[in-house]
């Protein structure tokens, strides 16, 4: 009697194992490719937008006025001297 009961877990486990490996893995879809600054622009700072700065912030001071800075300008393209 044990040896039945042994045997049909094993087979239950077999059976049920097989099923796990053969399902497939679905992958959700690849999210788009948007380029984050224009590169056509890169070398002519006058027509930046905020999508070419680097680590822009916010602060609001106390007495209400805003300040938005950036740490680096440029972040692709031909380096060139100066600020």
């Amino acid at each position: 009697m044990i040896k039945k009961i042994i045997l049909i877990t094993i087979l239950l486990l077999i059976v049920s194992c097989k099923n796990v490996y053969t399902q497939s893995i679905l992958y959700p879809p690849e999210p788009p490719k948007i380029e984050l600054f224009d590169s056509s622009i890169v070398n002519d700072e006058k027509k930046w937008s905020t999508n070419n700065v680097h680590d822009p912030s916010i602060i609001k001071a106390h007495n209400g006025w805003y300040y938005i800075y950036s740490t680096d300008v440029k972040a692709y393209g031909i380096p060139r001297p100066g600020i």
